[in-house]
């Protein structure tokens, strides 16, 4: 006890510093604690095909996972749990897989085929990895065609998952077309957002979209 040194006490305010990773002393933040705690890895070359301002979140975050394979698909949830029939509900037919389901299953093959057609992208495969290596070596550009080509994929990503896990767990079932007609439906209304300028691209938009963007 007589060896410890008495701290001398000032009349200052007391300061909260953190440590980082360098070794430096800064001050106390969340931010600057998530940067030291999270690993720091590369940036993915095809975040700018899932990430944007005009994306829709929930369309986003089932896209992501999808392509990080990180969904809970029957061949996953064998892993763990041996006993699960491992069948794809949608064609019952083959092992579910994230690369069965987008969209080498002949059900969301058939959605694919019926989105795609809203496209001037004909380049687009019916393998998503694929899909998205062949959109991330183009370039972001905040242009209306390039909005769509990302729209509509993560869209049907997200709704032949919905509809997987509606007969799942719901035991209900949508034929294709009626969902096709819904997932484009959905595109649209996000479209109506869009404030655009006129342009050859637009128009041809609106043609094949059926729907009226603002203007600037």
């Amino acid at each position: 006890m007589n060896s410890i040194i008495i701290p001398n006490l000032k009349n200052v305010d007391d300061q909260i510093l953190w440590i980082c990773n360098n070794g430096t002393k800064v001050q106390y933040s969340t931010k600057q604690v998530w940067r030291d705690l999270r690993p720091i890895v590369d940036t993915k070359r095809w975040y700018h095909v899932v990430w944007f301002t005009h994306m829709i979140p929930k369309h986003a975050f089932i896209f992501w996972l999808a392509i990080w394979d990180g969904l809970s698909t029957k061949v996953r949830v064998q892993k763990w749990n041996p006993m699960v029939d491992d069948k794809c509900c949608l064609c019952d037919q083959v092992s579910e897989s994230v690369e069965h389901l987008f969209f080498r299953c002949d059900y969301s093959k058939v959605l694919w085929e019926r989105m795609k057609s809203k496209l001037l992208f004909k380049g687009l495969t019916d393998k998503l990895q694929e899909m998205v290596e062949t959109l991330s070596n183009y370039p972001y550009k905040n242009q209306i065609w390039n909005i769509i080509n990302r729209l509509v994929i993560a869209a049907a990503v997200y709704f032949v998952w919905q509809e997987r896990n509606l007969r799942i767990l719901q035991g209900k079932k949508r034929n294709v077309q009626d969902l096709v007609e819904y997932a484009q439906s959905y595109i649209r209304v996000k479209m109506l957002t869009f404030k655009v300028n006129n342009s050859a691209a637009v128009a041809k938009a609106e043609e094949i979209w059926g729907v009226q963007f603002k203007r600037k």
